[in-house]
């Protein structure tokens, strides 16, 4: 079996550090599998530095090398460590809060000394730096709080013609509503059938909602024509008019047409979700 070994590493040493008189600082890279070479001829993992230099670092494996170069000078300045601006994130974040510096030693506000600090609730957190020239600190707000919007428009709906459905965006100063047409007011007014659609947005995310809106037409006009006279032993043939709607006779009965054969009142309701119409036809015999 033959194993293949990885690529150099890129070696970082990263910036400039500052040397406070009476301080020693400790560079590790960490790389594992390379073989170091420092600019004084040590092959130590780690190089001490007590005094401002140059720090020249080699590592090299088989598949090539990668060097870096440190300066490290005199300094008579206390740190001075900036956590930045307040933070506002949203509910499940994890924020890490960082000191960007290096060089010094760290206390946090629970006792930790890493020079970072990751936090999943809200609160003001404090860390204070010191080397050898002094000490400096500041303190920082976090906000976990908020999610990302919920549009909610409703179930789809039958609207009767000559209707409207106002829909509402619901929304607070912090979220941003836009309709399907790129309209962005707080509601919008259903006149025809389609779908429609509110997508909002605010900085924890984007979430949309559609309805789906249609239309029913408004029960036919019904119309049996005049009051008839007919002789004894005629029948009139009554038609309903042509319609997808309920027809209900007088009687209860619910045919498309009705054999008229004694003298009354003769009455078709045709109806939907709508409403009905209605007409009467007075049949008498001569």
């Amino acid at each position: 079996m033959i194993d293949s070994l990885s690529g150099i590493p890129l070696l970082v040493l990263g910036p400039d550090l500052p040397l406070c008189p009476g301080e020693q600082l400790t560079l590790d890279p960490e790389i594992d599998d390379v073989d170091y070479l420092w600019q004084d001829g040590s092959v130590n993992t780690n190089f001490l530095a007590n005094t401002a230099q140059t720090i020249i670092l080699h590592i090299s494996n088989a598949c090539g090398t990668s060097s870096d170069t440190l300066i490290i000078y005199s300094s008579t300045n206390a740190p001075d460590v900036d956590l930045g601006p307040d933070i506002l994130a949203c509910e499940g974040a994890i924020v890490t809060l960082v000191s960007n510096i290096s060089g010094v030693n760290f206390s946090w506000q629970d006792g930790t000394t890493s020079a970072s600090f990751a936090t999943s609730s809200s609160g003001t957190y404090y860390l204070q730096v010191s080397n050898a020239c002094g000490t400096d600190s500041d303190t920082v707000v976090v906000d976990i709080d908020g999610t990302p919007p919920v549009p909610a428009l409703g179930p789809d709906t039958m609207l009767c013609e000559g209707t409207t459905l106002t829909l509402f965006a619901n929304a607070d100063a912090e979220t941003t509503s836009v309709w399907q047409n790129g309209t962005a007011q707080p509601t919008f007014t259903v006149t025809n059938a389609g779908i429609f659609t509110l997508t909002q947005t605010n900085r924890c995310g984007e979430n949309a909602d559609s309805i789906v809106v249609a239309f029913q037409p408004l029960p036919v006009d019904v119309e049996l024509g005049p009051d008839t006279i007919l002789c004894i032993g005629e029948t009139l043939l009554i038609t309903a008019p042509t319609t997808n709607d309920i027809i209900t006779w007088q009687d209860g009965s619910t045919g498309s047409t009705y054999l008229a054969s004694q003298a009354g009142i003769y009455t078709l309701t045709v109806s939907n979700d709508c409403g009905s119409t209605s007409d009467q036809l007075l049949l008498t015999y001569d």
